[in-house]
């Protein structure tokens, strides 16, 4: 059922001169009628369009190797510091901070020291990939509606392999930690894993129609966290038994087939390349932030505005509670190990993804884009307050398991974006989307870590409530575009909306 005819209206002047987009939907003739003349008409790749899986294998091999990069580089630069400092920097792999009263005073000042130290170089490091990154993404991905998607798919998983062979050749020759920091900029500028996602779900778009965009969308972000979780579950193990550069070997060559991949067995959508299609960062820059502020009769602007702010609020909640997470179970009353917490986290991502595309499936027949949007807010919201108090094992595993329908909230209110837009200004759109929620990792975990360190002395959880409350304002803001739109939460509703306005256009007529 398409559950976005009300956009008919509003969408109608800017599509005038664009063909039909032929929907199937079970909605009566005169409704689907007024639906489709107004759509936005999607692309589909000529020679293979019979083709539905395309771009998400790419996804997968991306984060399939990109994912434990993360785990890996965070315990060769704690090995690293402990090298520095003379100390033993293994010994801390299987102990918790509730362990840390065994220590004599002079292993915990160290212990301490190479924490600290190990810390400030991963966020000179993260800064180095996300800085650049976040400029490069929105020049990318707006430059994709000109010069085709694959492009910047390309470009970003090659940055990305570069980066990871960068530090194979650094282990391989002994150097220095602050080496790391070249490969961290050339995946930065290259635009990263931001920038493959901003394309990749502009690719989707380009090759869905409407009905069916929601559920893709909310699959390939699926695909994105299986991969991650899949690639998480044994890479400990991997460390303790061959060490740090075979594994790093193993995430350059997935970069590498990736590569082979996009080059292959992706099509470039010729009816989108632009013979004119110059790389112009002043031009791509101005198309992908001028969605925001060039406005029309329909209010289009404040819209996607309204859409951006939810987005960027749930988006920090998902990049930004890893850490404070790992740190809380940790400490006192958990204790949990290393082991645990990976097996915790890959059960709580696998959870959360698979819920997300189940959900849009079991709740689209009777609930519009918008109301499962809401449906995945108060599960959010509830998921946080149940973490704040979270003391033993079984409460910790009711959170992912209550919480399994919450990650609907990102990939719809992308679709919802993506339904708002022409098919030209799909990369723009997405370009911007991606360089919030860049800004999002930076910030997001800064914020969170800093309200964790001021209150785990006297409540630990209470970071999980004021990420619920973030959760709530998120509901409030979607209600707010909800209002602007005309959106009902239930699909029987939306159809009556679309009869009654049907009905009103005839008998002016």
């Amino acid at each position: 059922v398409s559950t976005y005819a009300f956009y008919s209206k509003e969408m109608t002047e800017r599509n005038r001169e664009r063909d039909p987009l032929l929907l199937s939907t079970t909605i009566d003739k005169t409704e689907e009628e007024a639906f489709v003349k107004s759509a936005p008409r999607s692309r589909r790749p000529g020679p293979i369009s019979k083709r539905t899986i395309i771009v998400e294998p790419t996804i997968f091999l991306y984060f399939l190797a990109s994912t434990p990069t993360v785990t890996l580089t965070e315990q060769f630069v704690y090995h690293m510091v402990g090298k520095e400092y003379h100390g033993d920097d293994d010994a801390t792999h299987e102990e918790t901070q509730c362990s840390a009263a065994n220590e004599s005073a002079s292993e915990a000042e160290l212990r301490a020291t190479i924490q600290a130290q190990a810390s400030r170089w991963m966020l000179y490091l993260n800064a180095s990939i996300l800085v650049p990154q976040f400029f490069m993404v929105l020049i990318l991905g707006a430059y994709s509606d000109i010069g085709g998607r694959k492009c910047v798919i390309l470009i970003s998983i090659a940055g990305t392999c570069l980066h990871c062979i960068s530090n194979v050749i650094i282990m391989y020759l002994d150097l220095g930690i602050e080496y790391l920091i070249i490969g961290c900029v050339l995946e930065g500028l290259s635009g990263g894993g931001s920038a493959l996602t901003s394309a990749s779900f502009a690719y989707i778009a380009d090759i869905t129609v409407l009905d069916d965009r929601s559920f893709r969308m909310t699959a390939l972000n699926a695909v994105l966290g299986i991969s991650g979780a899949a690639a998480q579950l044994g890479i400990g193990y991997w460390i303790n038994i061959a060490g740090y550069l075979p594994p790093f070997w193993f995430v350059s060559g997935v970069h590498i087939v990736n590569i082979f991949y996009v080059i292959l067995f992706v099509p470039e959508l010729n009816q989108q390349k632009n013979k004119n299609g110059n790389f112009n960062p002043c031009r791509d820059i101005k198309n992908a932030t001028s969605l925001y502020y060039k406005t029309d009769t329909s209010g289009r602007n404040w819209k996607l505005l309204v859409l951006l702010i939810s987005f960027a609020l749930v988006a920090m909640l998902a990049n930004g509670r890893d850490d404070v997470l790992t740190l809380f179970m940790l400490n006192r009353p958990l204790c949990w190990n290393s082991i645990f917490i990976g097996y915790f986290t890959a059960t709580w991502t696998l959870l959360m993804n698979l819920g997300g595309m189940v959900g849009v499936k079991l709740f689209d027949r009777c609930f519009t884009d918008g109301g499962m949007i809401m449906i995945a807010s108060v599960l959010g919201t509830a998921t946080q307050v149940i973490q704040a108090f979270a003391r033993n094992i079984i409460m910790m595993f009711i959170g992912p398991v209550l919480g399994m329908f919450a990650s609907m909230f990102l990939p719809l209110i992308r679709a919802i974006m993506s339904k708002t837009v022409m098919d030209d200004e799909q990369g723009a759109l997405f370009a911007g989307i991606g360089c919030v929620e860049t800004a999002c990792v930076l910030g997001g975990s800064s914020f969170f870590n800093m309200i964790y360190a001021v209150t785990v002395h006297w409540f630990g959880g209470f970071v999980f409530l004021v990420m619920g409350g973030i959760s709530l304002l998120s509901m409030v803001t979607f209600g707010i575009y909800m209002k602007m739109s005309g959106m009902h939460l239930l699909v029987f509703k939306q159809r009556e909306k679309i009869r009654s306005t049907l009905s009103s256009d005839e008998s002016k007529v």
